[in-house]
């Protein structure tokens, strides 16, 4: 039988974070590299794939190009500040 939730039902607590789960491997420098990289490839599949389907709605593959380009720049500013700062917060935990 489900029981109501009230204010004197048991909840569940966290107990702390565990640092020695989430030790740094690599320095910062390199994890803001990283994190450039991976937002850099995220947006240049974004382009491709943007650039491929506007080319059904475009004349030429420079019109579809232009498309692309400005999706992978309009998801760059959208991605790589999501990354860094998680890579920021990570710094913030593991400290």
């Amino acid at each position: 039988m489900i029981q109501p939730v009230s204010a004197l039902t048991p909840k569940a607590s966290h107990k702390g974070f565990n640092s020695s789960v989430a030790k740094p491997i690599i320095d910062r420098g390199l994890e803001r590299n990283l994190a450039l990289l991976n937002a850099g490839g995220i947006s240049a599949v974004l382009g491709g794939v943007t650039t491929a389907i506007a080319r059904s709605y475009t004349t030429s593959w420079k019109h579809a190009g232009w498309f692309g380009l400005l999706a992978a720049g309009l998801s760059m500013m959208f991605v790589y500040p999501k990354f860094i700062y998680e890579v920021n917060n990570s710094k913030k935990l593991k400290g």
